[in-house]
């Protein structure tokens, strides 16, 4: 793709002044509350966009449309569980975490389990941050530009996606990403409608797309339960365990709740993200299944399916929107980046660095988290070619890591939230026994050589979705039996760790009723449950 110049300036205006306005937004990050968590002063609209923004990025639009380019709609399951869940998120985990006055995620284990669970939740997820989250969004965006410009800018790509997303985070942390990131969804979005629209005109609309299709099953997002890949039996419940870690676990992602100014504006945002996690299936999925007939019609054949969105876009877009569109797949990655970043350090400093030098000031902490960002930042750069090694794609490698990493976890949060049963030694027995039979399982689906799936040739091949909910139920079952016959201390007494049902009506009596979070959370639900009547 040999880009006009003035998609050259489009490009280079938004890159500069993206960094322009976090470097701006830097000024108040003064104390690690404002560096970690924006002073927790963050509107729902800003939490909605930045929740959205932290999770799309270009891996899902280069990987979950050559999914769809392979095998249909199929894969925008994971873009509506996702709403779904983050309504049940809002419902359930919202308050809790927000009432705790959490700074972060895995503080919630300590204070519920004791420090030996907290250290071990924050390894896992600092591990998965940088070498699948930072790592494989570096991939994504330099296998973009290297299809989109050349070759060349692979290598490129992971310094200049690096270095743009670093420059404003690790001055400004939370506070710049945050911002930026509510501008970088607006074009993400705006990127992903345009090439919805001239992709579905040039190959002659929709009813086209159906007719050149040729297979109803490629529209269709429920599949049977003996289907390889997406049974739904599996998918709705290991979907949703998975899901549930993302969005409710994951420091990158839920960093963004724990820095809302108070529980309505938290859940508020976070409905706000599951209306924009709909509209995803759209502007994200739906352009692979277009890629199919485009390249088909005009005879192009990618050699594998990450390449064929980056194919179609390279040929589809006129001049002036073909840089407006390449500056919304960066900012899907720069928003992303710095949203992992953030996390990173975050956890670094708070879980670790806090917890071995007590009394260290807060500049000397701020200073530690902005070499921790430049540390995991370098590591990433290195594991991001290996990805190019994953056999069934860049989103199978985030997904892989994901479905049998996020059962644990989960169930120490969801036992922990609803269950005041759940002890410190259910807790260990949950985390001992789940943690290294998902890693099991990662070993013998990842890329990760023939050795390594030696290691576990006694696992039994089931589909990854039955497989993850054998990790659940081992995760879960050794919590409560651990719990139950264990003479570990009883549950903490502290009322901020536990589910109560009326909280959320009470911060909302005094609010009209289409001003609240429960209106909306209904609505996002019902409308669920009309598009999978739809589309199943």
């Amino acid at each position: 793709m040999n880009l006009h110049p003035l998609d050259w300036v489009i490009l280079a205006a938004y890159l500069v002044g993206i960094v322009a306005i976090g470097l701006w937004q830097a000024r108040g990050a003064k104390t690690t509350d404002d560096f970690f968590l924006a002073g927790r002063k963050l509107g729902w609209f800003v939490v909605g966009n930045a929740l959205f923004a932290a999770n799309i990025s270009s891996e899902q639009f280069v990987g979950q449309a050559g999914n769809a380019y392979k095998n249909g709609l199929l894969i925008g399951n994971w873009q509506w569980i996702g709403a779904i869940t983050l309504a049940l998120f809002g419902v359930t985990l919202v308050p809790v975490y927000v009432r705790a006055r959490l700074t972060t995620i895995p503080e919630y284990v300590e204070r519920r389990y004791g420090v030996g669970c907290r250290i071990a939740v924050s390894s896992v997820n600092l591990l998965v941050l940088v070498f699948v989250k930072l790592a494989l969004t570096l991939h994504a965006g330099g296998t973009l530009l290297a299809t989109l410009i050349g070759p060349e800018w692979y290598s490129r790509g992971l310094w200049v996606l690096g270095i743009g997303a670093g420059a404003y985070t690790i001055v400004g942390g939370l506070r710049s990403a945050a911002i930026t990131e509510t501008i970088q969804s607006g074009l993400l979005i705006l990127s992903g409608v345009l090439v919805t629209t001239l992709g579905l005109v040039a190959i002659g609309g929709p009813h086209a797309l159906v007719e050149k299709v040729g297979d109803p099953s490629a529209f269709t997002l429920i599949r049977p339960a003996s289907d390889r890949d997406f049974p739904w039996p599996a998918f709705f419940t290991a979907g949703t365990i998975v899901s549930f870690y993302y969005w409710g676990m994951d420091m990158e992602i839920t960093q963004r709740v724990l820095g809302a100014r108070d529980l309505r504006n938290g859940r508020l945002g976070v409905v706000f993200a599951g209306f924009l996690k709909v509209l995803a299936l759209f502007v994200i999925v739906l352009p692979g299944l277009i890629a199919r007939v485009y390249l088909r019609e005009r005879g192009v054949v990618v050699a594998n399916m990450d390449e064929a969105y980056p194919t179609m876009i390279r040929t589809l877009l006129p001049i002036g929107v073909a840089g407006l569109c390449l500056a919304g797949l960066l900012a899907a990655s720069m928003s992303t980046l710095d949203s992992v970043l953030c996390a990173t350090s975050s956890l670094f400093i708070n879980d670790f660095v806090r917890r071995w030098r007590r009394g260290v000031s807060d500049r000397a902490l701020l200073f530690v988290g902005r070499a921790t960002m430049v540390v995991g930042l370098l590591f990433a750069i290195g594991w991001a070619p290996r990805i190019r090694e994953a056999p069934h794609g860049m989103f199978a490698y985030l997904v892989n890591v994901f479905i049998f990493v996020a059962p644990p976890i989960v169930a120490c949060f969801l036992f922990g939230v609803f269950w005041r049963g759940a002890t410190r030694a259910g807790a260990a027995w949950c985390l001992a026994l789940g943690l290294p039979t998902g890693l099991a399982f990662v070993l013998q689906n990842g890329p990760f050589g023939e050795n390594a799936k030696a290691l576990v040739s006694w696992l039994p091949a089931w589909p990854q979705l039955y497989e993850s909910l054998v990790v659940a139920g081992v995760s879960s079952t050794a919590l409560i039996v651990a719990s139950l016959f264990s003479r570990s201390a009883p549950a903490p007494v502290d009322p901020a760790l536990f589910f109560h049902r009326a909280e959320g009506a009470e911060c909302e009596r005094d609010v009209p009723m289409w001003r609240r979070s429960t209106f909306w959370t209904v609505v996002l639900l019902s409308t669920m449950a009309v598009l999978y009547a739809i589309f199943g």
